[in-house]
Parts: structure tokens; sequence; C-alpha cells
């Protein structure tokens, strides 16, 4: 879900923007600002501020990475939440 939308017809890449939230089958959440799925690489990838949770987790930081399977790398100032534990990375 997104407030507005573009796809590009020569690559089938899409740009998403404005209260972009994205939910696995798992139940987990993405929120941020924008997000860009790369159909050649088969990616997303923003550099905005990203929010993911879950049931028993949030984590937060700048600029996300992802494939289909979404294995997910945050690229700086990494917070996490798990079970009540905070961990932070900063760069």
């Amino acid at each position: 879900v997104a407030d507005e939308g573009i796809i590009y017809n020569n690559n089938n890449d899409v740009e998403i923007y404005g209260n972009v939230s994205l939910s696995s089958q798992e139940g987990h959440l993405i929120n941020t600002t924008s997000l860009k799925w790369i159909s050649s690489k088969k990616e997303i990838k923003t550099d905005d501020f990203v929010e993911i949770t879950g049931t028993d987790f949030r984590i937060t930081g700048e600029g996300l990475i992802s494939n289909l399977d979404l294995d997910i790398e945050i690229k700086n100032r990494v917070k996490a939440t798990f079970m009540g534990v905070r961990i932070e990375k900063g760069s």
C-alpha cells in the first residue's frame, strides 16, 4: 500500500511513495516513505528510514535492500528490539 506509484513499462521497475506499507505472509510489516522494485534484480530497496515489525520484534534503520525471500539488509543506524532486548548499530 502507498499513496502514489509509478510503473516503468520499459523495464517493469516500480516506484511507490508516501506511507509505504508492505506485509509478509508471516505477518511482518515494513513501513517506509518510498520503495523501489528493481525487476531485473528481483529486489526492493530504499534509502529512506524504514521500520520492520513482527510479533516479538521491531527493527528500524536507514536504507534497505531485500530479495523475494525477504533476506533483508538495513544499511545504516540500525536499532532492534527482540522480545524487549534492545540492540543498536550506528554508522
